[in-house]
């Protein structure tokens, strides 16, 4: 059971794993609204792969409190790939 589930999360992976782009998308403007209250951190806006439509598009940035004690955000980013650009979705550590 355990072999078969980790197969499963596997193809999931791959079927909805960020697609590679020619050109990179353009950042665009984003003005920062005032934080929440104190111990929030601002999660810039990332981009989301549509596999319909094969574009990315961009999910506004938001604030939010450390997943855990002491965690830190980690921004994703636009990393070039073997035939253009592939984005990693940015993280807690």
């Amino acid at each position: 059971m355990k072999r078969y589930c980790i197969f499963l999360l596997a193809l999931t992976m791959v079927a909805c794993g960020p697609a590679v782009v020619t050109t990179r998308p353009v950042e665009p403007v984003v003005i920062v609204p005032a934080s929440p209250g104190p111990g929030y951190v601002w999660i810039n806006g990332s981009w989301q792969w549509d596999r319909r439509a094969h574009v990315h598009h961009y999910v506004n940035g938001y604030w939010a409190r450390p997943a855990r004690p002491g965690a830190v955000w980690v921004e994703g980013g636009w990393h070039q790939a073997r035939g253009g650009w592939r984005y990693s979705r940015g993280y807690w550590r």
